[in-house]
């Protein structure tokens, strides 16, 4: 199928949301393994929120990467263990 004009910025445009889609839905997946499905409301939409895919491929990373511990909601002020302070929600 080739795309053209008006309709190759939509499918550009719709491609890309779906990878921004896929990879907050991956990233609040793996937070969900590690921390068994206790993710508090407010991370889960501070994730939902980022539009950025660089920022999800690390999140992801760090997520995958991080020692197991407490749950989420057990930790002081809520805050996403995989960010650093400066990115605290």
């Amino acid at each position: 199928m080739i795309v053209k004009g008006w309709a190759k910025e939509y499918v550009k445009e719709g491609m890309q949301q779906g990878m921004l889609t896929d990879a907050k839905e991956t990233v609040l997946e793996a937070l969900g393994r590690k921390f068994s499905s206790n993710i508090p409301v407010d991370i889960h939409r501070a994730v939902n929120a980022l539009n950025n895919r660089v920022l999800l491929k690390k999140l992801l990373r760090s997520s995958i990467q991080s020692a197991p511990g407490p749950t989420i909601s057990d930790r002081p002020n809520h805050r996403m263990p995989i960010l650093p302070s400066k990115w605290a929600f």
